[in-house]
């Protein structure tokens, strides 16, 4: 992907995008229904990365939090008890809103630049993110505002950051499927105006897992762990997240794509992980500790 690293161009993008386009589409899109099954799934993936099953204490801040998926489902499942959100983009945080009202939660939710956080120094004990820092112009920049707020000794677990390779390879997979759907894939979406948007316009970075461990050094990090998964679950995403929403539609259809996906999940990092090496996959996670 070719970009402009300008700063400004690039938020304003990210504030585009999500506003009037992800927001009105998102939960559909990326099969996020809050419900259950959602919960545990959010639950079980945070454990996983961590390496332990256990609540956590403290202020959590779920940066770039978007809907409010890790959020909401950290609360729902009683993870934590003191969660904050914060995000760029208010039409995300509109629909993070109306999705709290409807769980009965009353989270604190910031809109704001995600690299000059309105927060005191050293105030939260937890901060997760969920596919940001390839949004970011500068993801070092932002990691080092998160070494801010967060205070020693305190935990940090990002996921969701798209791996270099992984992608490259998945999508020459990709192009072996049928051509009708491999464009079908490849389509871009119309705004309700004459805008075009495609994730291309907001998905500024690819990492491999050296580099990031990197930035995490230079944020001031250390215990920094590494992992990657979304390999089957990739290529089935792929082939029907352009779909979800627009053409295939309905609860019942979207949670079984749902349901194929996790144990695609569950294949990638039983399986999968143990035979393959890591630059195959597509989706970097990290956890570390300030």
């Amino acid at each position: 992907m070719k970009h402009s690293l300008d700063p400004k161009k690039i938020k304003e993008a990210n504030i585009k995008y999500h506003n009037e386009f992800e927001s009105r589409i998102y939960r559909d899109r990326h099969l996020q229904f809050l419900d259950e099954e959602e919960v545990e799934e959010v639950k079980e993936k945070l454990f996983c990365i961590r390496g332990k099953a256990e609540k956590i204490q403290g202020k959590l801040l779920d940066i770039g939090t978007g809907i409010g998926r890790i959020l909401l489902c950290l609360n729902k499942g009683k993870v934590i008890e003191n969660g904050f959100g914060c995000d760029i983009s208010l039409g995300m945080l509109s629909v993070c809103q109306q999705n709290a009202r409807q769980l009965g939660i009353n989270p604190s939710i910031a809109c704001t630049d995600l690299d000059y956080l309105p927060y005191k120094k050293h105030i939260f004990d937890f901060i997760i993110g969920g596919a940001i820092l390839h949004h970011m112009p500068d993801p070092l920049m932002t990691l080092k505002e998160v070494s801010r707020i967060i205070k020693p000794g305190g935990e940090v677990v990002f996921w969701g950051e798209p791996s270099r390779t992984g992608h490259f390879i998945v999508g020459k997979i990709i192009l072996f499927l049928p051509k009708a759907f491999y464009r079908l894939g490849k389509m871009f979406v119309k705004d309700q105006g004459s805008k075009t948007w495609s994730e291309e316009d907001v998905d500024v970075h690819r990492f491999s897992q050296r580099e990031l461990k990197e930035i995490f050094l230079k944020g001031g990090f250390s215990n920094i762990q590494i992992t990657s998964s979304g390999f089957l679950r990739s290529i089935w995403q792929q082939f029907f997240a352009p779909l979800q929403g627009r053409i295939i539609r309905g609860d019942k259809t979207l949670k079984f794509i749902k349901k194929v996906e996790r144990w695609l999940e569950r294949v990638d990092l039983g399986i999968m992980s143990r035979i393959f090496p890591h630059w195959i996959f597509t989706e970097i996670r990290i956890h570390a500790t300030k």
